[in-house]
């Protein structure tokens, strides 16, 4: 958009004007990684937050989480801030050793 509020076109499909957008940018290359399909050889992460842990152990609600945590259920850790579950603690859970 120009100072004026009016919108300039294009004149040719190459034309850095207003309105057009370079590829390449960082949104770009974001989406195009996200979408990239994963390879056997992908890494684990190590740790989930509340909200991931609780979509991986089949959906429950993040409260749900937290009372499995509150019941010893489920052990959390804390890294600077942030409240998260460790990889082998989803495990024990879903192979049955939460009971």
């Amino acid at each position: 958009m120009l100072i004026d509020g009016s919108i300039k076109k294009p004149t040719e499909p190459n034309d850095n004007a207003v309105t057009s957008r370079p590829r390449g940018g960082f949104f770009y290359w974001r989406i195009v990684l996200m979408h990239e399909p994963q390879t056997a050889s992908a890494p684990q992460r190590l740790a989930y937050t509340i909200e991931d842990a609780g979509e991986l152990l089949g959906g429950i609600s993040r409260n749900t989480v937290y009372r499995l945590n509150a019941a010893g259920k489920i052990r959390f850790i804390k890294v600077g801030g942030r409240t998260l579950v460790p990889h082998t603690e989803i495990l024990r859970v879903l192979e049955g050793g939460a009971a």
